[in-house]
Protein backbone atom coordinates (compact mmCIF):
# COMPACT_ATOMS: atom_id res chain seq x y z
CA UNK A 1 0.00 0.00 0.00
CA UNK A 2 1.53 3.67 -0.64
CA UNK A 3 -0.08 6.84 0.19
CA UNK A 4 0.83 9.70 -1.58
CA UNK A 5 -0.09 13.80 -0.45
CA UNK A 6 1.97 17.24 -0.88
CA UNK A 7 1.79 20.84 -0.53
CA UNK A 8 1.97 20.16 3.58
CA UNK A 9 3.47 23.93 3.30
CA UNK A 10 4.20 23.51 7.03
CA UNK A 11 5.56 26.87 8.28
CA UNK A 12 6.82 28.99 11.33
CA UNK A 13 3.35 30.40 11.18
CA UNK A 14 5.04 34.08 11.31
CA UNK A 15 3.55 34.87 7.58
CA UNK A 16 1.03 32.08 7.38
CA UNK A 17 -1.14 29.50 9.27
CA UNK A 18 -0.98 26.22 9.11
CA UNK A 19 -3.32 23.28 8.49
CA UNK A 20 -5.65 23.02 11.66
CA UNK A 21 -3.75 19.67 13.59
CA UNK A 22 -6.94 17.50 13.50
CA UNK A 23 -6.53 17.42 9.36
CA UNK A 24 -4.16 15.02 10.47
CA UNK A 25 -4.98 13.11 13.26
CA UNK A 26 -8.72 13.23 12.98
CA UNK A 27 -8.64 12.44 9.09
CA UNK A 28 -5.25 11.44 7.59
CA UNK A 29 -4.55 8.96 10.21
CA UNK A 30 -7.42 7.02 10.62
CA UNK A 31 -8.86 6.90 6.80
CA UNK A 32 -5.34 5.25 6.60
CA UNK A 33 -5.32 2.73 9.35
CA UNK A 34 -8.78 1.62 8.17
CA UNK A 35 -7.97 1.50 4.80
CA UNK A 36 -4.82 -0.70 5.69
CA UNK A 37 -7.13 -3.00 7.72
CA UNK A 38 -9.89 -3.11 5.15
CA UNK A 39 -7.81 -3.40 2.42
CA UNK A 40 -5.04 -6.36 3.77
CA UNK A 41 -1.73 -4.19 3.31
CA UNK A 42 0.92 -6.20 2.90
CA UNK A 43 3.45 -3.03 3.57
CA UNK A 44 3.26 1.11 3.90
CA UNK A 45 4.38 3.47 1.84
CA UNK A 46 4.07 7.07 3.18
CA UNK A 47 4.89 9.53 0.31
CA UNK A 48 5.65 12.99 1.19
CA UNK A 49 5.47 14.77 -2.32
CA UNK A 50 7.13 18.09 -2.00
CA UNK A 51 6.45 21.37 -0.31
CA UNK A 52 5.73 19.33 3.07
CA UNK A 53 7.72 21.63 5.29
CA UNK A 54 8.02 25.51 3.58
CA UNK A 55 11.26 27.25 4.31
CA UNK A 56 11.01 30.58 2.29
CA UNK A 57 7.43 31.55 3.60
CA UNK A 58 8.45 33.50 6.71
CA UNK A 59 9.75 36.15 8.34
CA UNK A 60 12.68 34.79 9.20
CA UNK A 61 14.42 35.83 6.32
CA UNK A 62 13.41 39.87 6.21
CA UNK A 63 14.58 40.01 9.93
CA UNK A 64 18.23 39.17 8.94
CA UNK A 65 20.74 41.54 6.90
CA UNK A 66 19.88 41.66 3.12
CA UNK A 67 22.99 39.63 2.89
CA UNK A 68 22.30 37.15 4.74
CA UNK A 69 19.11 35.89 2.70
CA UNK A 70 20.10 32.91 0.61
CA UNK A 71 19.50 34.99 -2.76
CA UNK A 72 21.61 37.36 -2.18
CA UNK A 73 25.56 37.70 -1.71
CA UNK A 74 28.17 35.88 -3.87
CA UNK A 75 26.07 33.28 -5.55
CA UNK A 76 27.03 29.93 -5.65
CA UNK A 77 27.64 28.83 -9.61
CA UNK A 78 26.19 25.43 -9.05
CA UNK A 79 23.18 26.46 -6.66
CA UNK A 80 22.60 30.10 -6.92
CA UNK A 81 22.87 30.12 -3.34
CA UNK A 82 24.26 32.62 -1.51
CA UNK A 83 27.89 31.07 -0.41
CA UNK A 84 27.81 32.08 3.29
CA UNK A 85 28.81 29.44 5.28
CA UNK A 86 25.98 30.96 7.76
CA UNK A 87 23.32 30.32 5.71
CA UNK A 88 22.64 26.71 6.59
CA UNK A 89 22.37 27.56 10.62
CA UNK A 90 19.67 29.47 9.58
CA UNK A 91 18.18 27.45 7.44
CA UNK A 92 18.18 24.78 10.32
CA UNK A 93 16.28 27.42 12.42
CA UNK A 94 13.74 27.70 10.21
CA UNK A 95 12.87 24.20 10.31
CA UNK A 96 13.44 23.83 14.19
CA UNK A 97 10.69 26.71 14.40
CA UNK A 98 8.66 24.55 11.76
CA UNK A 99 9.01 20.96 13.65
CA UNK A 100 7.42 22.71 16.84
CA UNK A 101 4.49 23.79 15.17
CA UNK A 102 1.20 22.22 16.52
CA UNK A 103 0.69 21.06 12.95
CA UNK A 104 4.09 19.41 12.56
CA UNK A 105 3.69 17.78 15.95
CA UNK A 106 0.61 16.04 14.71
CA UNK A 107 1.89 15.26 11.20
CA UNK A 108 4.98 13.40 13.14
CA UNK A 109 2.05 11.72 16.00
CA UNK A 110 0.41 10.25 12.46
CA UNK A 111 3.76 8.81 11.44
CA UNK A 112 4.30 7.20 15.02
CA UNK A 113 1.07 5.98 15.49
CA UNK A 114 1.05 3.94 12.00
CA UNK A 115 4.33 2.54 13.38
CA UNK A 116 3.23 -0.48 14.29
CA UNK A 117 0.13 -1.19 12.79
CA UNK A 118 -1.67 -4.07 13.16
CA UNK A 119 -3.25 -6.20 9.95
CA UNK A 120 -4.35 -9.29 10.25
CA UNK A 121 -2.47 -10.03 12.84
CA UNK A 122 0.63 -9.08 11.34
CA UNK A 123 2.59 -5.67 12.40
CA UNK A 124 3.31 -3.61 9.49
CA UNK A 125 5.95 0.14 9.89
CA UNK A 126 5.51 2.46 7.22
CA UNK A 127 8.42 3.38 5.14
CA UNK A 128 8.44 7.30 5.00
CA UNK A 129 9.45 8.91 1.57
CA UNK A 130 9.86 12.49 1.07
CA UNK A 131 10.10 13.83 -2.70
CA UNK A 132 11.60 16.58 -2.11
CA UNK A 133 9.84 20.12 -3.98
CA UNK A 134 10.70 23.40 -4.42
CA UNK A 135 9.53 25.20 -0.95
CA UNK A 136 11.38 22.21 0.89
CA UNK A 137 14.82 22.63 -2.15
CA UNK A 138 17.59 23.21 0.43
CA UNK A 139 16.94 19.66 1.87
CA UNK A 140 18.82 18.68 -0.85
CA UNK A 141 21.65 21.57 -0.23
CA UNK A 142 22.29 21.02 3.16
CA UNK A 143 21.90 17.39 4.21
CA UNK A 144 22.13 18.25 7.55
CA UNK A 145 18.21 19.35 7.40
CA UNK A 146 17.35 15.37 6.21
CA UNK A 147 19.31 14.22 9.01
CA UNK A 148 17.32 16.64 11.53
CA UNK A 149 13.50 15.95 10.01
CA UNK A 150 14.74 12.30 10.35
CA UNK A 151 15.32 12.73 14.15
CA UNK A 152 12.76 15.17 14.69
CA UNK A 153 10.32 12.22 13.41
CA UNK A 154 12.48 9.69 14.89
CA UNK A 155 12.04 7.41 12.01
CA UNK A 156 14.70 6.98 8.83
CA UNK A 157 13.37 8.81 5.81
CA UNK A 158 14.24 8.53 1.93
CA UNK A 159 14.87 11.75 0.59
CA UNK A 160 14.79 12.19 -3.35
CA UNK A 161 13.37 14.23 -6.18
CA UNK A 162 11.63 11.67 -7.65
CA UNK A 163 9.88 8.11 -6.93
CA UNK A 164 9.22 5.21 -9.36
CA UNK A 165 7.41 2.34 -7.80
CA UNK A 166 7.49 -0.31 -10.28
CA UNK A 167 5.27 -2.52 -8.17
CA UNK A 168 2.60 0.00 -8.25
CA UNK A 169 3.57 1.30 -12.13
CA UNK A 170 3.70 4.31 -11.34
CA UNK A 171 6.32 7.69 -11.34
CA UNK A 172 5.84 10.11 -8.87
CA UNK A 173 7.36 13.90 -8.98
CA UNK A 174 6.51 17.31 -6.83
CA UNK A 175 5.33 18.44 -10.18
CA UNK A 176 7.28 21.84 -10.17
CA UNK A 177 10.48 20.53 -13.03
CA UNK A 178 7.81 22.21 -15.28
CA UNK A 179 7.34 25.56 -14.08
CA UNK A 180 10.09 27.45 -15.50
CA UNK A 181 10.21 29.66 -12.65
CA UNK A 182 10.17 26.87 -9.87
CA UNK A 183 12.71 24.98 -11.04
CA UNK A 184 16.45 25.49 -11.82
CA UNK A 185 16.44 23.76 -14.92
CA UNK A 186 16.60 27.22 -17.42
CA UNK A 187 18.84 29.10 -15.09
CA UNK A 188 21.26 25.93 -14.74
CA UNK A 189 21.31 25.79 -18.39
CA UNK A 190 21.43 29.38 -19.65
CA UNK A 191 23.63 30.94 -17.01
CA UNK A 192 25.08 29.30 -14.73
CA UNK A 193 26.78 26.30 -16.35
CA UNK A 194 25.85 27.40 -20.30
CA UNK A 195 25.94 25.02 -22.62
CA UNK A 196 25.85 22.11 -20.30
CA UNK A 197 23.60 19.54 -20.92
CA UNK A 198 21.13 18.70 -18.56
CA UNK A 199 17.84 17.51 -18.91
CA UNK A 200 14.73 18.99 -16.64
CA UNK A 201 14.65 15.58 -14.14
CA UNK A 202 18.39 15.44 -13.44
CA UNK A 203 19.15 16.26 -9.62
CA UNK A 204 21.33 18.81 -10.68
CA UNK A 205 18.58 20.76 -11.63
CA UNK A 206 16.54 19.95 -8.25
CA UNK A 207 19.36 21.74 -6.33
CA UNK A 208 19.35 25.41 -7.83
CA UNK A 209 17.48 28.13 -6.34
CA UNK A 210 14.94 30.21 -8.04
CA UNK A 211 13.05 33.30 -8.58
CA UNK A 212 9.78 31.64 -7.60
CA UNK A 213 11.30 31.27 -3.14
CA UNK A 214 12.10 34.89 -3.68
CA UNK A 215 8.66 35.60 -4.42
CA UNK A 216 7.72 33.61 -1.61
CA UNK A 217 9.50 35.12 0.74
CA UNK A 218 10.52 39.00 -0.31
CA UNK A 219 6.83 39.71 -1.56
CA UNK A 220 4.07 36.99 -0.30
CA UNK A 221 5.86 37.27 3.33
CA UNK A 222 7.16 40.21 3.10
CA UNK A 223 3.80 41.72 3.03
CA UNK A 224 2.47 39.97 5.80
CA UNK A 225 5.87 41.20 7.57
CA UNK A 226 5.55 44.42 6.61
CA UNK A 227 1.76 45.01 7.43
CA UNK A 228 2.61 43.43 10.67
CA UNK A 229 5.36 45.57 11.72
CA UNK A 230 3.89 48.36 10.40
CA UNK A 231 0.11 48.46 12.42
CA UNK A 232 -1.07 50.31 15.17
CA UNK A 233 -3.74 51.51 16.80
CA UNK A 234 -5.38 53.50 13.78
CA UNK A 235 -5.83 49.74 11.90
CA UNK A 236 -8.31 47.20 12.11
CA UNK A 237 -7.24 44.44 14.79
CA UNK A 238 -4.70 41.64 13.18
CA UNK A 239 -4.61 42.92 10.10
CA UNK A 240 -1.59 40.96 9.38
CA UNK A 241 -3.66 37.65 9.78
CA UNK A 242 -5.71 38.05 6.76
CA UNK A 243 -3.07 39.50 4.87
CA UNK A 244 -1.76 35.76 5.06
CA UNK A 245 -4.88 34.45 3.07
CA UNK A 246 -3.37 35.75 0.21
CA UNK A 247 -1.02 32.65 0.07
CA UNK A 248 -3.93 30.60 -0.49
CA UNK A 249 -5.67 32.38 -3.47
CA UNK A 250 -5.46 30.33 -6.49
CA UNK A 251 -5.04 31.32 -9.73
CA UNK A 252 -2.07 33.22 -8.47
CA UNK A 253 -3.11 36.31 -10.43
CA UNK A 254 -5.98 37.14 -8.66
CA UNK A 255 -3.86 37.82 -5.56
CA UNK A 256 -4.60 41.79 -5.87
CA UNK A 257 -7.82 41.24 -7.21
CA UNK A 258 -8.59 39.37 -4.11
CA UNK A 259 -6.97 42.39 -2.00
CA UNK A 260 -9.18 44.85 -3.74
CA UNK A 261 -12.41 42.83 -3.29
CA UNK A 262 -11.95 42.02 0.55
CA UNK A 263 -10.19 45.47 1.26
CA UNK A 264 -13.31 47.69 0.10
CA UNK A 265 -15.01 45.93 2.96
CA UNK A 266 -13.00 45.14 5.46
CA UNK A 267 -9.77 47.78 5.43
CA UNK A 268 -10.45 51.33 6.35
CA UNK A 269 -8.27 54.38 5.19
CA UNK A 270 -5.00 53.64 7.09
CA UNK A 271 -5.40 49.97 6.29
CA UNK A 272 -5.93 50.85 2.41
CA UNK A 273 -2.66 53.05 2.67
CA UNK A 274 -0.38 50.50 4.83
CA UNK A 275 -1.34 47.38 2.50
CA UNK A 276 0.06 49.38 -0.84
CA UNK A 277 3.36 50.83 1.22
CA UNK A 278 3.99 46.92 2.36
CA UNK A 279 3.17 46.04 -1.43
CA UNK A 280 5.66 48.56 -2.90
CA UNK A 281 8.41 47.75 -0.71
CA UNK A 282 8.16 44.11 -0.80
CA UNK A 283 8.04 43.74 -4.70
CA UNK A 284 11.43 46.24 -4.33
CA UNK A 285 13.15 43.51 -2.15
CA UNK A 286 12.04 41.00 -4.88
CA UNK A 287 13.78 43.05 -7.39
CA UNK A 288 17.07 44.41 -5.29
CA UNK A 289 17.76 40.26 -4.69
CA UNK A 290 20.89 39.50 -6.24
CA UNK A 291 18.98 35.77 -7.72
CA UNK A 292 16.01 38.29 -9.46
CA UNK A 293 19.24 40.41 -11.28
CA UNK A 294 20.79 36.69 -12.46
CA UNK A 295 17.75 35.35 -13.40
CA UNK A 296 17.01 38.11 -15.28
CA UNK A 297 19.47 36.70 -17.46
CA UNK A 298 18.05 33.98 -18.46
CA UNK A 299 15.34 36.07 -21.05
CA UNK A 300 17.23 39.20 -21.57
CA UNK A 301 15.08 40.04 -24.13
CA UNK A 302 12.21 40.89 -22.20
CA UNK A 303 10.78 43.00 -24.75
CA UNK A 304 9.60 40.07 -26.56
CA UNK A 305 9.86 37.43 -24.03
CA UNK A 306 8.60 39.47 -21.11
CA UNK A 307 10.89 38.30 -17.84
CA UNK A 308 9.00 38.16 -14.53
CA UNK A 309 11.42 40.65 -12.67
CA UNK A 310 10.94 43.78 -15.59
CA UNK A 311 7.17 43.25 -15.50
CA UNK A 312 7.82 43.42 -11.86
CA UNK A 313 9.65 46.47 -12.41
CA UNK A 314 6.64 48.24 -14.20
CA UNK A 315 3.81 46.65 -11.74
CA UNK A 316 5.90 48.19 -8.92
CA UNK A 317 5.64 51.85 -10.78
CA UNK A 318 2.04 51.24 -11.26
CA UNK A 319 1.89 50.58 -7.72
CA UNK A 320 2.35 54.53 -7.05
CA UNK A 321 -1.76 54.35 -7.36
CA UNK A 322 -3.91 54.05 -4.20
CA UNK A 323 -5.20 51.32 -3.10
CA UNK A 324 -9.12 52.21 -4.46
CA UNK A 325 -6.70 52.36 -8.56
CA UNK A 326 -5.95 48.63 -7.75
CA UNK A 327 -8.23 47.83 -10.87
CA UNK A 328 -6.14 49.95 -13.25
CA UNK A 329 -3.16 47.66 -12.10
CA UNK A 330 -4.64 44.06 -12.45
CA UNK A 331 -4.30 44.03 -16.45
CA UNK A 332 -0.35 44.30 -15.59
CA UNK A 333 -0.57 41.97 -12.31
CA UNK A 334 -2.52 39.47 -14.14
CA UNK A 335 0.85 39.60 -16.82
CA UNK A 336 3.34 39.00 -13.98
CA UNK A 337 1.46 35.85 -12.73
CA UNK A 338 1.21 35.01 -16.28
CA UNK A 339 4.56 34.85 -16.82
CA UNK A 340 4.77 32.22 -13.70
CA UNK A 341 1.99 30.25 -14.34
CA UNK A 342 0.88 30.28 -18.03
CA UNK A 343 -2.56 29.72 -19.77
CA UNK A 344 -1.59 26.42 -21.03
CA UNK A 345 -1.91 23.50 -18.44
CA UNK A 346 2.43 22.75 -18.74
CA UNK A 347 1.19 20.05 -15.66
CA UNK A 348 -0.93 17.54 -17.97
CA UNK A 349 1.69 18.22 -20.59
CA UNK A 350 4.32 17.14 -18.41
CA UNK A 351 2.58 14.17 -17.22
CA UNK A 352 2.28 12.93 -21.33
CA UNK A 353 6.13 13.72 -21.78
CA UNK A 354 6.18 11.40 -18.87
CA UNK A 355 4.08 8.39 -19.94
CA UNK A 356 6.40 8.95 -23.45
CA UNK A 357 9.80 8.25 -21.46
CA UNK A 358 8.64 5.94 -18.73
CA UNK A 359 6.41 2.45 -19.17
CA UNK A 360 4.28 3.20 -16.20
CA UNK A 361 0.71 3.57 -15.93
CA UNK A 362 0.38 6.49 -13.87
CA UNK A 363 2.00 9.97 -13.11
CA UNK A 364 1.53 11.62 -10.17
CA UNK A 365 2.48 15.16 -9.26
CA UNK A 366 1.99 17.68 -6.52
CA UNK A 367 2.54 21.39 -6.42
CA UNK A 368 -0.55 23.03 -8.25
CA UNK A 369 -3.17 22.74 -5.36
CA UNK A 370 -5.93 21.70 -7.32
CA UNK A 371 -6.35 17.60 -7.23
CA UNK A 372 -6.41 16.16 -10.43
CA UNK A 373 -7.44 12.95 -12.55
CA UNK A 374 -7.07 12.87 -16.23
CA UNK A 375 -6.78 10.47 -18.22
CA UNK A 376 -4.19 10.66 -21.75
CA UNK A 377 -4.54 7.33 -22.87
CA UNK A 378 -7.17 4.67 -22.33
CA UNK A 379 -7.72 0.60 -23.80
CA UNK A 380 -10.91 -1.53 -24.25
CA UNK A 381 -9.74 -3.92 -21.81
CA UNK A 382 -9.39 -1.13 -18.74
CA UNK A 383 -5.91 -0.10 -18.47
CA UNK A 384 -5.04 3.84 -19.02
CA UNK A 385 -2.46 6.14 -18.62
CA UNK A 386 -3.91 8.33 -15.95
CA UNK A 387 -2.13 11.98 -14.48
CA UNK A 388 -3.21 12.38 -10.89
CA UNK A 389 -2.57 15.71 -9.23
CA UNK A 390 -2.49 15.34 -5.28
CA UNK A 391 -3.68 18.66 -4.65
CA UNK A 392 -3.12 20.11 -1.01
CA UNK A 393 -3.61 19.99 2.53
CA UNK A 394 -4.61 23.58 3.02
CA UNK A 395 -7.17 26.54 2.71
CA UNK A 396 -8.03 27.65 -1.28
CA UNK A 397 -9.33 30.52 -1.41
CA UNK A 398 -10.59 30.80 -5.23
CA UNK A 399 -12.16 33.10 -7.61
CA UNK A 400 -16.10 33.03 -8.16
CA UNK A 401 -17.23 32.40 -11.38
CA UNK A 402 -19.45 35.89 -11.28
CA UNK A 403 -17.73 37.73 -9.05
CA UNK A 404 -15.75 38.03 -5.50
CA UNK A 405 -13.81 34.74 -3.63
CA UNK A 406 -14.88 31.41 -1.70
CA UNK A 407 -12.67 29.74 0.41
CA UNK A 408 -12.78 25.61 1.25
CA UNK A 409 -10.67 23.91 3.08
CA UNK A 410 -8.35 20.69 0.77
CA UNK A 411 -7.40 17.35 2.43
CA UNK A 412 -6.60 15.53 -0.39
CA UNK A 413 -4.24 12.33 -0.39
CA UNK A 414 -4.07 9.33 -3.24
CA UNK A 415 -3.38 5.20 -1.89
CA UNK A 416 -1.96 2.61 -4.48
CA UNK A 417 -2.67 -1.07 -3.82
CA UNK A 418 -0.45 -4.04 -4.82
CA UNK A 419 -2.04 -6.69 -6.88
CA UNK A 420 -2.53 -8.68 -3.64
CA UNK A 421 -3.89 -6.04 -1.48
CA UNK A 422 -7.48 -4.81 -1.54
CA UNK A 423 -8.60 -8.36 -3.23
CA UNK A 424 -12.02 -8.22 -2.57
CA UNK A 425 -13.95 -8.63 -6.35
CA UNK A 426 -10.88 -7.85 -7.97
CA UNK A 427 -9.74 -8.76 -11.31
CA UNK A 428 -6.33 -10.03 -10.47
CA UNK A 429 -2.95 -8.94 -11.35
CA UNK A 430 -3.60 -5.42 -11.55
CA UNK A 431 -2.70 -2.27 -9.07
CA UNK A 432 -5.80 -0.53 -7.78
CA UNK A 433 -6.17 3.31 -6.49
CA UNK A 434 -8.17 5.23 -4.86
CA UNK A 435 -7.93 9.09 -5.16
CA UNK A 436 -9.29 11.28 -2.18
CA UNK A 437 -10.41 14.51 -2.70
CA UNK A 438 -11.47 15.83 0.69
CA UNK A 439 -13.47 19.42 1.08
CA UNK A 440 -14.79 21.18 3.77
CA UNK A 441 -16.81 24.15 3.81
CA UNK A 442 -17.27 25.99 6.48
CA UNK A 443 -17.44 29.54 7.78
CA UNK A 444 -15.26 30.60 10.45
CA UNK A 445 -14.94 33.31 12.72
CA UNK A 446 -13.40 36.30 10.69
CA UNK A 447 -11.76 39.84 11.95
Amino acid sequence: MLVLLSDLHLTDESTAENVHPEAFTNVLLPEIAASAQSKKAQDLDLVLLGDIVDLVRTDHWLKLDPSLRPWNGELDERTAMNVRGEIEAEYRAVLQKILATPAAQALKYVCRALDGLTVEGRVISPRIIYVVGNHDRPLFNFPSLQEQFAAWLGSPVVFGHELMAGDYHLLARHGHIWDDHCHGYELLRKVLQKGTPVERSDLVCHRVQTIGEVITAELMSGLVYRVKMGADSRHTPELWRLMMQANNVRPEPEVLRWLEWTGQSRFNADDKRLVMSALRDSIQGVLDSELARLWDKTKPDWLLSGDITDRLTLLRAALKLEFNDIEKILPLAAKVYGVISGSKDIYREGAQKDFETHDVEYVVYGHTHFATTDYVSGEPNGSANVYINTGTYLPLVQKARDHGFGTDYRMTFTVFYRPEEDSRAKDGGVVSCEIWSGRKRKQYRTL
